[in-house]
């Protein structure tokens, strides 16, 4: 009786298999095809050294060429200015490699500006600066055939200038280099004075009194395309098609094509890679390196059989003329497909979050939350007392931004700058009577926030400093200013949602400047008072809130012209590079992320730019869901991924079941009626995401697959 069984056993599988793949053999592939303009890969994917321009993507346009940077700033090491007047005259040395260019400028830091104008030679050609500016960077145009390959010499006077009456260009202090992360062996090479009229040229002996070593801050912005830049794709899901919904069937992909499509005039070039991964995680380990496919205007590649259900694109941009560059038009993923099983009909979607993940391409390194000065500053300053009671984490955040606010009161660091450290600052206060200024009570609110597992960054305004939150409980960047006369956030009018600045400023824009770009030459805050009608307003857990006539200017929105960050936030960790003297002078460091768009011209002083969302509000601690379905009718595969800083775990929520801990993967096995699954993630502090979440209804129905007859 046992044999028969067990032949019957054996028959009946291979009956099954040869019917499974016999059935697998005849499936019909179908292709998917998948274009991906210039635009969508610039605003979701990865770029570096590249902007958009009319649905196309070039080479970044704008070049600067300095050696002051590190060392520039307001320093207590003793004088940090070069005057310019009478006989006393400076020259700056610049090396230009190639002086190609479609347009060239002078630029440079007046500490003062006198009524005389400024004599600029550049070898040898003559021009003048006599323009009044609201801003103390100078700009000058000049032909650019005045510049040569090599050396190039600048010299600068104001003949008819007096002690009274100078002008005074700003010196990057050798002794300041390191902190600003630059070589100080290499500064003080290129900068000379000479007292009378230019007999005699002296390096290293700058200042008011002739005995300061450094770099003058002097130098050129060029209208050129830097040498290379390059541009990825967001993740691309191959199994998945545009007009597919949350879920998907499992899929086996037969082959994989490419179209590339691009502008590459002589001189230039664009080179194609691709990778493949095993997860959805653009940072994870599992994928493999990038490989050349081609290279040239348009491209037609066909690709093996990955074998993988991950996939990026990538283009590599390249000029040997600076004054041309190639332009990315679009790249068509196509892939012939065959799902294994068609979706389940009794699967019904009813609603989903499920946010995409934007990845910054600039922003780097995040303190950690097991730095031991954050568990010290959280112990000495019971900041958990300060919280007690808190229902959400943006309470908590409104009473850490109320306690900073009050801890003391604004004073100058102009005798001793505290580094990006919240407990040096606090020490100052027993030292100096108050721990600073508006930077470093934004310095103090970052890393108290951070001491309970928040991620906060400086954000850096015009003519101020505040701090940007990640909200988990809003899922997105949010605004606070705890200054001592300030302590507010700024939220919507319309629903009172707290804001960032990517809101804040483009209420801004389209208060002042709807239909034109600010003119940074002439601009001046104070002419843009925020009207009492603003879409905006302001939050603040000071009951007494505003004090004084001049905390009526509502800070946020009054500041919202002009937007950078740093580009890290583990000043714990890590002291430098970080800029001198910042907030005290307009700060000519360039490690700063500077936010541009149509309305916010770029400024020739900077060096590092983006319009990118992503680069510069990157999500945080938010799951994205990838769901398929399997050969039944009743369950769903997901596979989860996240950028979270100090991430810990993944945990999810079946229905009103209780937390459970996950890997990334998960298999939801679905029950009759209405299902709902959440999941979240858990960083090493035991802060908690936004969850993600879908809610589905099932029907009960048999599986109408093809069955083996009789079961």
């Amino acid at each position: 009786m046992l044999n028969k069984i067990l032949i019957y056993a054996l028959l009946l599988l291979s009956f099954t298999a040869s019917n499974t793949f016999g059935d697998w053999n005849n499936k019909n592939f179908q292709t998917i095809s998948e274009k991906f303009t210039a635009s969508m890969a610039y605003e979701k994917g990865f770029a570096k050294n590249v902007m958009m321009s009319s649905d196309e993507v070039h080479l970044f346009d704008m070049d600067l060429l300095e050696d002051d940077s590190p060392g520039a700033g307001w320093s207590g090491k003793g004088s940090f200015n070069q005057p310019v007047y009478g006989n006393i005259m400076v020259k700056k040395n610049i090396y230009v490699s190639d002086i190609r260019a479609n347009a060239v400028y002078l630029v440079f830091l007046a500490q003062n500006e006198s009524s005389k104008q400024l004599n600029i030679n550049i070898n040898g050609n003559e021009t003048v600066y006599k323009t009044k500016t609201q801003s103390s960077w100078k700009t000058v145009l000049f032909n650019s055939s005045w510049l040569r390959k090599g050396e190039n010499v600048i010299l600068i006077s104001c003949p008819e200038g007096t002690k009274q009456d100078s002008w005074g260009i700003m010196i990057a202090r050798k002794d300041e280099f390191e902190k600003g992360g630059g070589d100080p062996s290499k500064a003080g090479l290129n900068s000379f004075v000479s007292t009378n009229g230019g007999g005699k040229w002296e390096k290293n002996k700058l200042g008011e009194i002739s005995n300061v070593e450094g770099e003058l801050t002097i130098r050129l912005s060029f209208n050129r395309f830097l040498e290379e830049g390059w541009l990825a794709s967001p993740i691309v899901d191959l199994w998945r098609d545009k007009a597919d919904g949350f879920m998907i069937p499992q899929t086996t992909i037969d082959n994989l094509n490419l179209i590339c499509e691009a502008d590459a005039p002589n001189g230039t070039s664009v080179i194609w890679q691709v990778r493949y991964g095993e997860g959805a995680d653009p940072l994870a380990n599992y994928w493999s390196e990038y490989k050349t496919i081609g290279e040239g205007e348009k491209i037609s590649v066909s690709l093996d059989n990955p074998g993988r259900r991950y996939f990026q694109w990538k283009a590599l941009l390249q000029t040997t003329d600076p004054r041309i560059t190639p332009k990315i038009h679009s790249v068509t993923v196509e892939r012939k497909v065959a799902r294994i099983n068609p979706l389940p009909e009794n699967i019904y979607i009813l609603n989903v979050e499920n946010p995409e993940i934007l990845y910054s391409s600039l922003y780097g390194e995040y303190e950690k939350f097991d730095e031991p000065k954050l568990k010290q500053l959280r112990e000495r300053e019971r900041l958990d007392d300060a919280v007690k009671g808190c229902k959400t984490q943006f309470e908590m955040l409104v009473k850490l931004c109320d306690y900073v606010s009050k801890r003391w009161d604004w004073v100058p660091p102009n005798k001793q700058y505290p580094s990006w450290d919240a407990l040096e600052i606090l020490d100052r206060i027993e030292k100096e009577g108050g721990g600073g200024m508006c930077n470093h009570f934004a310095t103090v609110l970052v890393q108290v926030a951070e001491s309970f597992g928040f991620q906060a960054r400086l954000q850096n305004v015009y003519g101020h400093e505040v701090v940007e939150v990640w909200s988990d409980d809003y899922g997105k960047w949010v605004f606070f200013d705890p200054m001592q006369s300030s302590n507010i956030y700024n939220y919507s009018k319309k629903n009172g949602e707290p804001l960032g600045f990517k809101e804040i400023h483009k209420a801004y824009l389209d208060m002042f400047y709807p239909n034109s770009p600010i003119d940074w030459d002439s601009y001046k805050k104070a002419e843009h008072p925020v009207p009492k009608d603003s879409p905006i307003g302001a939050g603040s857990f000071d009951k007494n809130w505003p004090r004084e006539s001049s905390d009526s200017i509502l800070m946020g929105l009054y500041d919202a012209a002009i937007l950078r960050i740093m580009p890290r936030s583990n000043w714990m960790e890590k002291h430098n590079p970080s800029p001198v003297g910042h907030g005290l002078t307009e700060s000519p460091w360039n490690g700063y992320i500077n936010w541009y768009d149509d309305r916010t011209p770029r400024m020739r002083n900077r060096k590092i730019f983006t319009d990118r969302e992503a680069d510069y509000w990157p999500t945080l601690n938010r799951v994205k869901m990838y769901a398929t379905t399997g050969a039944e009718n009743d369950r769903m595969f997901l596979r989860f991924t996240t950028f979270t800083p100090d991430f810990d775990k993944y945990l999810v929520k079946i229905d009103e079941d209780a937390w459970i801990q996950t890997t990334e993967y998960f298999p939801w096995i679905l029950h009759s009626g209405l299902n709902k699954l959440e999941v979240r993630i858990q960083n090493k502090a035991g802060v908690l995401g936004k969850p993600s979440f879908v809610e589905v209804n099932l029907a009960d129905r048999p599986n109408l697959l093809d069955r083996v007859k009789g079961q």
